[in-house]
C-alpha cells in the first residue's frame, strides 16, 4: 500500500491529484524495496495531467511472515515416573485448529502453491513431575521446512490439560508368625521393604498389623494386613497396596487336664460300669468365655465290688463345644468319685 503525500512543482495555481500502486521486489518475508508507479489526475483548479509527469521512486518495507499453527497434537494422563516426561498423540497437520484469542496475527494455511511442511522431533512435558502440581503439558519441537518456510512463523502449540496419577507401590517380604490359639484375632507381621520406588526418591515404609480372619485354630488361616503407610518428600506421588496373600497356622491350645466329672452311685450289679455327669466339667487351660464340654467320656469302677469311695476311672474323654476345634486334650483320662 502507498500513500502519496503533496505534489509540488506546478505552474501557478494549476494542481493535480495523483495515486499509486507499490510492488516488492520479491514475494519472500523480510526487508523489501517497494516500487511505487504513480498516475496523475487533472485537477479541480485547471491543472491537466498530461502537462505534468510523476517519475518512479522506491521505498524500503518489510514482509512479515505469516503465522501458522499445528493443530490435532494431544497428550494422556500417566502413572508418575519421576519424570516430566509425556506422551504426544495425535496428527500434526497444518491448519487453524487452536482455540480463538490464544493467538496473536495470522493463522491458517500455507498460500497455495507454496512448499511448506511441519518437520522435527515433536516432544510433550508436563510442567511438573509431582503427582500434585502436574496439570499441563506443552509441546516443542516442531519447525516448518520447505522452500517457502521462511515465508511463515510457527506459533507455539497450545498446552492441553492432562494429569500425572500416583503410583502404586507394593510390600514385600512381609512374613507372619505361627501361634497357638490364644482366643484373638491378633497375628504379629515381621519384614516388609517398598517395591517400585522411583530411583532417587525419598520415600519410606512405617509397618502395620495383622488380624487372623477370626479366633479359630487351623492350618494356613488368611491374614489381614492393615495400617502399613509411606512418608517422605515424595511420598505424595505414590499409593501403597497394603500386603495380601498372607496365611499363617493356630495351633489349637492344650488342655492338660479335665476336672469336675462326678460319678453316681449304684447297687452291686457285678460289674464295674459306672454312670458319669460331666455338666460340671471344668478344663484347665480354657481361654476365658471360651465354651467347652465333654462330648463323651466312659466311667469304670476299679473292681465290682461294694464299698464306699471306690475310685472310678475316666476313659476315652472327649471335647465338645463351640469352641472345642481350638483346643486339644493332654490326656484323655481322669478320675471321678
Amino acid at each position: 500500500v502507498i500513500t502519496v503525500g503533496s505534489l509540488s512543482g506546478f505552474v501557478g495555481a494549476e494542481t493535480v491529484t495523483a495515486s499509486a500502486v507499490g510492488t516488492f521486489d520479491s514475494q519472500d518475508a523480510g526487508a523489501r524495496l517497494v516500487t511505487a508507479t504513480y498516475s496523475l489526475f487533472d485537477g479541480s483548479s485547471g491543472g491537466r495531467a498530461s502537462n505534468y509527469a510523476l517519475a518512479s521512486t522506491t521505498h524500503a518495507a518489510t514482509i512479515t511472515p505469516k503465522a501458522l499453527n499445528v493443530g490435532g497434537l494431544t497428550s494422556a494422563d500417566k502413572v508418575y515416573d519421576g519424570s516430566t516426561a509425556a506422551a504426544v498423540l495425535g496428527a500434526a497437520a497444518l491448519g487453524p485448529a487452536v482455540t480463538p484469542g490464544t493467538l496473536t496475527g495470522s493463522q491458517g494455511q500455507p498460500y497455495a502453491g507454496d512448499d511448506v511442511g511441519v518437520g522435527g522431533l515433536v516432544s510433550a512435558a508436563f510442567n511438573s513431575k509431582d503427582v500434585a502440581s502436574a496439570n499441563t503439558v506443552s509441546f516443542s519441537g516442531l519447525v516448518l521446512t520447505g522452500a517457502q518456510s521462511g515465508n511463515y512463523t510457527l506459533l507455539p502449540h497450545a498446552s492441553v490439560t492432562q494429569a500425572i496419577t500416583p503410583k502404586p507401590l507394593g510390600v514385600a517380604g512381609v512374613t507372619v508368625a505361627d501361634k497357638i490359639y490364644d482366643g484373638t484375632t491378633l497375628a504379629q507381621l515381621t519384614g516388609g521393604t517398598l517395591g517400585g520406588v522411583i530411583a532417587g526418591d525419598s520415600v519410606g515404609l512405617t509397618l502395620g498389623t495383622g488380624a487372623f480372619a477370626d479366633k479359630n485354630a487351623g492350618p494356613a488361616r488368611p491374614v489381614t494386613a492393615a495400617g502399613y503407610a509411606i512418608g517422605g518428600a515424595d511420598a505424595a506421588n505414590y499409593t501403597l497396596v497394603q500386603p495380601t496373600g498372607l496365611v499363617a497356622t493356630i495351633t489349637p491350645a492344650q488342655i492338660p487336664a479335665v476336672t469336675g466329672i462326678t460319678a453316681g452311685n449304684k447297687t452291686y450289679d457285678g460289674t464295674t460300669t459306672a454312670v458319669l455327669t460331666t455338666s460340671g466339667a471344668g478344663f484347665a487351660g480354657m481361654i476365658q468365655g471360651d465354651q467347652l464340654a465333654v462330648a463323651t467320656a466312659t466311667g469304670a469302677f476299679a473292681d465290682k465290688n461294694a464299698g464306699t469311695g471306690k475310685t472310678v476311672n475316666v476313659t476315652g474323654i472327649t471335647l465338645g463345644g463351640q469352641d472345642a476345634q481350638n483346643y486339644t486334650l493332654v490326656s484323655s483320662t481322669a478320675t471321678a468319685q
